[in-house]
């Protein structure tokens, strides 16, 4: 199916309960099971199901009681239910229960993670589930970016629960629309955009689908409860002018320093190379103090590590090199102390400690699962002036391209034989008071000059990709 242009409605779980999982709502009126659940199915969805050890470790942070929508299954006691429907698929009862201990112990609390049977007239605090569904047409990619930067992702459906409160909510007003969900085909497996793992599936009657094409992007659509795969081409690629190109998201959500994306998804280091130059440029190279200094502004998950593009190498002077292809430093290299220490004899590749004021290398083995830093290029085919790129990338994007090294330069050249050819592309170099300047701030410490360098104030292109002014 065609779908370069292909728009559909899209589902999304609303972020409305701050540094909260996003398909929770707390609510803290004390009620009744019936009456909590009443105030659910009027206001969201339904009292909250936990679907998996994901919901677990969340919930486990609130050491009161919760009302969750777990109850009995009126036919056959030793049987529970969630009141979206549905059988349970995990449990997790605390020790000793359900215990019965009271006639009428019908339902369910939740109580630092962990579940207790009470009577339904007790009166408890409580936790709805919440889908949103957006009726506004959008290409995945799209859809995507408008959730993360509006909301928090594209939602994931975790439990045939979940599936079935989804269809709940697509009944109220959506009828049979196609919706778009957060399921990506990469590395040859599905994959949820949020980072939950992958352990509930509903293809329909039909067999696991996989992308038509193991290079392209595929996102799925729900249909009436089923699962459809459309092949979902990248988003379109603006021209001729080269910039450091934001993310939609926000740097609170998946942040963006410019030229630094860094994606919450926990990949293994060669899936994350895969990620990102499927949907970027590649794994981000961070070898400078002013990349370091970027770290804080994308907001990384503090007192834990993330993958670079960082690997080890025997046919380098420094034992490590990059992903974009070139030999990590001898003389610039940020390891954290007693690192690389090559644990075990498998750690092989590289990743960033995430500090609170300082960021550093760690090497780490390549099967270990991580978040991690793309590098983000993106090029404008549109002819403007130098002046006119500038306001442009600065308006819509973060800033015209800084290249900081040999590596970003490789990256570029990539992503330039990638569309553009041999057409000329403005940078953000800029000559000032008798100096070359970066309009984004950073030091001008790297130099890539073509064999004709004729000085002209305030024109700076690459061509070939080499330097010309």
């Amino acid at each position: 199916m065609e779908v370069r242009r292909q728009y559909l409605e899209f589902l999304l779980l609303l972020l409305v309960f701050p540094a909260a999982s996003w398909k929770y709502v707390y609510v803290s009126y004390s009620l009744n099971w019936n009456a909590a659940r009443l105030y659910c199915t009027t206001n969201y969805t339904d009292l909250a199901p936990v679907s998996n050890e994901h919901d677990q470790a969340f919930l486990i942070n609130f050491t009161g009681y919760y009302w969750i929508g777990l109850m009995r299954n009126t036919e056959n006691r030793k049987m529970w239910e969630w009141s979206g429907g549905a059988e349970l698929s995990k449990t997790f009862w605390d020790l000793g229960e359900p215990n019965g201990f009271y006639i009428g112990e019908e339902v369910v609390v939740i109580h630092s993670g962990f579940w207790h049977d009470i009577g339904p007239s007790q009166s408890c605090t409580f936790f709805c589930y919440k889908v949103h569904a957006i009726r506004q047409r959008k290409t995945w990619y799209e859809a995507l970016d408008y959730c993360r930067q509006n909301h928090q992702d594209l939602a994931s459906v975790a439990s045939e629960t979940e599936m079935m409160l989804i269809g709940k909510e697509l009944r109220k007003g959506l009828s049979s629309q196609n919706i778009w969900i957060g399921l990506q085909f990469l590395d040859n497996k599905w994959l949820w955009m949020d980072g939950q793992t992958f352990n509930y599936e509903s293809w329909g009657p039909n067999p696991k689908l996989t992308c038509p094409n193991i290079d392209q992007a595929c996102g799925a659509v729900r249909v009436n409860g089923k699962v459809q795969i459309l092949r979902v081409l990248p988003k379109d690629k603006h021209e001729s002018t080269l910039d450091s190109a934001a993310s939609s998201t926000l740097a609170d959500q998946h942040g963006n320093s410019g030229k630094y994306v860094y994606e919450r998804l926990r990949l293994n280091w060669l899936q994350a190379q895969t990620y990102c130059r499927t949907n970027h440029t590649d794994l981000a190279s961070i070898d400078s103090l002013y990349d370091l200094s970027l770290i804080p502004e994308l907001r990384p998950n503090i007192g834990s590590w993330s993958w670079i593009g960082l690997e080890k190498t025997s046919e380098s002077k420094s034992g490590w090199k990059w992903s974009g292809g070139t030999d990590m430093s001898l003389e610039k290299q940020f390891w954290a102390v007693g690192e690389p220490n090559n644990a075990n004899n498998v750690e092989d590749k590289g990743g960033i400690w995430n500090a609170y004021a300082n960021s550093f290398w760690v090497d780490a083995q390549g099967t270990s699962l991580s978040a991690f830093f793309c590098y983000k290029v993106n090029a404008i085919r549109e002819k403007k002036t130098w002046y006119e790129a500038l306001d442009y990338c600065r308006e819509n994007h973060k800033d015209l391209a800084s290249v900081a090294s040999e590596t970003e330069m490789m990256h570029i050249q990539r992503e330039l034989e990638k569309q553009l050819s041999r057409f000329n592309v403005w940078i953000g170099l800029q000559f000032l008071a008798g100096e070359w300047v970066w309009v984004d701030g950073q030091p001008f410490r790297y130099e890539f000059w073509g064999s004709k360098a004729f000085v002209q104030l305030l024109t700076n292109r690459v061509e070939r990709y080499k330097w010309r002014e």
